[in-house]
C-alpha cells in the first residue's frame, strides 16, 4: 500500500532555506516501549517565504498490523535530531490514503 500526502507548514512560519523533510510511519502498539519505524520518506525542501506551504511525501507501507501513526520532522540542520527552530508534528495521526500532516515550530 502507498500513502501519499502533504506536510503543511502554516503561514507565518519563518523562511529557512534548505532543510530535510522526514516523514515516518511508526508502530506504536507496545506500551512503555520505543515506537518502531515501519516506513520512512526523506527529501530536501526549500522555504524562501512565510506563506503556507505544502510539502508532498509518500510512504510505501508494508502489510503490517498494530497501531500505526505518521509523524513529520522538518530538520533545519539535517542532523536527524530535533532542535529549536525545527518543525514537527505534534498530533497522533493514523495513516490514511491522502494525508495532511500539520507541523509547528519547536
Amino acid at each position: 500500500m502507498r500513502i501519499t500526502g502533504v506536510v503543511a507548514i502554516p503561514a507565518g512560519t519563518p523562511a529557512f532555506g534548505r532543510a530535510v523533510l522526514r516523514v515516518r510511519l511508526y508502530d506504536v502498539s507496545l506500551a512503555d516501549a520505543p515506537a518502531v519505524t515501519k516506513a520512512e520518506y526523506s527529501g530536501e525542501v526549500l522555504r524562501d517565504d512565510t506563506g503556507e506551504q505544502h510539502l508532498p511525501f509518500h510512504l510505501d507501507v508494508p502489510d503490517v498490523g498494530g497501531t500505526l501513526n505518521v509523524a513529520a520532522h522538518v530538520d533545519l540542520r539535517g542532523e536527524n535530531r530535533v532542535h529549536t527552530g525545527d518543525l514537527i508534528s505534534t498530533t497522533a495521526l493514523p495513516p490514511s490514503p491522502h494525508m495532511v500532516v500539520p507541523v509547528e515550530p519547536v
